[in-house]
């Protein structure tokens, strides 16, 4: 994602997986950078926007398709 951009809101129907390979972004949960790896699943909605500086650039493994919610976005940096 390019710095700045904004993931449609949603939850899962399964596990989400994601490793950070370059950059970073920042949810409602808190901000992940190069290196991060984190899991989550159905409990959890948010809204992932890009960092600044260089685009950010992950590894997702996703167990069931993304449920979107809402609007495109809430969260924001």
């Amino acid at each position: 994602m390019d710095p700045g951009t904004v993931a449609p809101r949603h939850t899962h129907a399964g596990i989400e997986a994601t490793v950070i390979v370059r950059g970073g972004f920042a949810d409602e949960l808190g901000q992940y950078e190069e290196g991060d790896a984190w899991i989550v699943d159905a409990s959890v909605t948010h809204a992932p926007v890009a960092l600044p500086g260089e685009p950010c650039l992950c590894l997702v493994y996703l167990e069931a398709p993304l449920k979107p919610v809402g609007d495109r976005h809430v969260a924001s940096i």
